[in-house]
């Protein structure tokens, strides 16, 4: 079967609890309704989404021994392989999204910076962006990551939308004005639908109008990846 596209990224379990109220309300023994696993990670995730949207989709992590077979980071990948990787697709013409976890090795940008060129879409958080760059704001976050090679960078800034900027244009995307019930892997569902718009041939900007409606529209249940965003959408439009 031809795949749309091929992941590498983590493989997680998420525990939730629920509901916990108020942090100023937390005590050092708290009463909960109950506690929730689900998968999780970025790699899953996203994976999930994408085949949500009916994308063929293989993904590539490692899994512990433990019950939960988690996978917490793959760093030896950026230090043996992920360049040479980078430059085989660009050969073959394959398009590359870069999602950005946590500086574990506090490397900041130059941690980075190797790979930036070869990586045709970067997908960074506000908070992670700011906190490598060393700037105040996503436009100016984005800014440094252009002129560190750069092809297209889009920030994710949760409630505020996301900040898109190529060589060619700029700008901000909304986010839908939702009340949030859980807020896990909604950056990952950002990035699978704007995966799924760009591999569509949509445009810059549309493909973030997507990836926003259905970050959105994710938070609305609980779970990382658990429903669907289509049946999400269902049910919203049946309470409006």
């Amino acid at each position: 079967m031809p795949i749309d596209t091929a992941v590498i990224g983590t493989v997680v379990m998420d525990v939730t609890a629920e509901s916990v109220g108020l942090q100023t309300d937390w005590k050092d023994k708290q009463r909960i309704d109950g506690i929730r696993l689900a998968i999780g990670g970025d790699g899953a995730n996203q994976s999930i989404r994408m085949a949500d949207l009916g994308m063929s989709v293989a993904i590539t992590g490692c899994v512990g021994k433990d019950m939960a077979a988690s996978l917490f980071c793959l760093p030896w990948l950026e230090e043996d392989g992920l360049l040479s990787l980078l430059e085989d697709c660009r050969k073959r013409e394959i398009l590359t999204f870069a999602d950005l976890g946590s500086d574990k090795k506090k490397q900041g940008l130059s941690g980075i910076q190797p790979f930036l060129p070869w990586i045709d879409y970067f997908l960074p958080s506000e908070e992670d962006a700011l906190a490598m760059t060393g700037t105040d704001t996503p436009e100016a976050a984005a800014e440094v990551y252009l002129q560190n090679g750069a092809s297209s960078v889009v920030i994710k800034c949760a409630a505020k939308g996301a900040y898109y900027r190529s060589a060619e244009e700029s700008g901000w995307v909304p986010a839908l004005p939702v009340v949030p019930v859980d807020t896990t892997g909604a950056g990952d569902c950002f990035a699978a639908h704007f995966i799924h718009g760009i591999l569509r041939e949509l445009p810059l900007r549309k493909a973030c109008i997507k990836a926003c409606e259905a970050a959105s529209l994710s938070t609305l249940a609980r779970g990382a990846s658990a429903v669907p965003i289509d049946y999400i959408a269902f049910n919203q439009s049946k309470e409006d």
